[in-house]
């Protein structure tokens, strides 16, 4: 069987029909780029970061500092945005499709709808919004529901902190300091919290609310810890539990707003845990994450979670560890995102080969 090639701004466009499969089984169903064996090759070019727009459309970085809005149901690009510098950092809300990112201490934010640019400021004009000599944006985070931009940034000389900018990105409309330099945060799909979780030492849910500089309402949750105090730094830290200099690090995050956090922990040379916990609960529900490096997306409507990473496999499973769905050796490299698509009927992953995967699940 031919497969038809399109060719979409110098990206080939691959569409795959794959046979059908058992049920519990993932099925591929479109494959965007050319995969990539060489891993020194594919590096200028991997998908590191992608994102569902619906059930038809996607938005992707096919190399490093460029974004395609990408459609499914004819495999067109309806747009292309080039980056100054590499993106760093992603974030998309479905229901006011926009997407940030940051490159470099630059964030932007596009109206993924039509592709027009909503903001974009430097380094300078985001410290004077924030009232500061100078910022170092470290991750960024858009609202669910309204598309108001979640801003972390860290200095050594003012420490940690969050911002919340509004919906036009011109004012300040909440604040509150930041206990560690995270590895990823996330907001809630209410748009009220924001879960933040360090590379080994700080897992926190505050509460975000408007005109208010700084709200913490004991939301603030501290998991298996006691604060540790550090004289000759003059810093305290929140350990997850007892860390040495080579423990495996805390990667991802996922909040649903009512009191449940699913984080991961990459396992380094060995394998990565999942950590399924309430909020009012003293235990985790640890689930193996099959991979060293762990990415991860969490669909709290129907209580799964999907996993790749190092493997190059793909899995879906539930709450409780229990596999429902799985597929071997989907990519060529290691994979670098993956996400379910609105409905929680398709799943997509970005990999170190230069590829888009889309899968279906059956």
């Amino acid at each position: 069987m031919r497969l038809p090639i399109l060719c979409m701004t110098g990206l080939a466009c691959i569409a795959i029909l794959a046979p059908q499969v058992d049920a519990g089984e993932l099925k591929l169903i479109h494959l965007y780029g050319q995969p990539v064996v060489d891993r020194e090759k594919a590096f200028g070019g991997r998908v590191r970061f992608a994102s569902w727009i619906d059930e038809n459309a996607v938005v992707f970085t096919p190399a490093k500092d460029t974004i395609v809005r990408l459609s499914l149901s004819n495999g067109k690009s309806d747009w292309v945005v080039k980056s100054r510098k590499r993106i760093e950092d992603w974030s998309y809300s479905r229901k006011s499709k926009r997407l940030a990112y940051r490159a470099g201490r630059r964030v932007c934010v596009l109206d993924c709808s039509t592709g027009g640019k909503l903001f974009d400021a430097d380094d300078k004009a985001i410290a004077r919004l924030l009232g500061v000599d100078n910022i170092n944006p470290s991750h960024i985070a858009l609202s669910p529901v309204n598309g108001q931009l979640f801003l972390c940034e860290s200095t050594f000389s003012f420490g940690r902190n969050g911002y919340v900018l509004g919906t036009k990105y011109r004012k300040v409309v909440s604040s509150f300091s930041v206990d560690a330099y995270p590895r990823d945060l996330t907001l809630s799909p209410d748009g009220k919290c924001v879960a933040v979780i360090g590379y080994r030492d700080l897992l926190s849910v505050r509460n975000i609310r408007r005109d208010c500089d700084v709200f913490l309402d004991g939301k603030r949750v501290v998991i298996d810890a006691k604060a540790l105090y550090d004289p000759k730094t003059m810093t305290t830290t929140f350990p997850l539990f007892e860390t040495k200099f080579d423990t495996p690090f805390f990667s991802h995050i996922r909040y649903d707003g009512k009191g449940t956090i699913i984080y991961s922990q990459d396992g380094g040379w060995g394998t990565g845990k999942v950590f399924v916990r309430s909020i009012c609960g003293n235990k985790a529900m640890k689930i193996d994450g099959r991979n060293g490096h762990i990415e991860m997306d969490v669909d709290f409507k129907r209580k799964r979670i999907v996993l790749t990473g190092t493997s190059t496999d793909l899995t879906v499973v539930d709450f409780a560890g229990k596999e429902l769905f799985h597929a071997k050796a989907v990519t060529k490299q290691r994979n670098l995102c993956v996400e379910f698509s609105p409905s929680g009927k398709k799943v997509l992953v970005g990999s170190w080969d230069n590829t888009l995967s889309i899968f279906s699940i059956e």
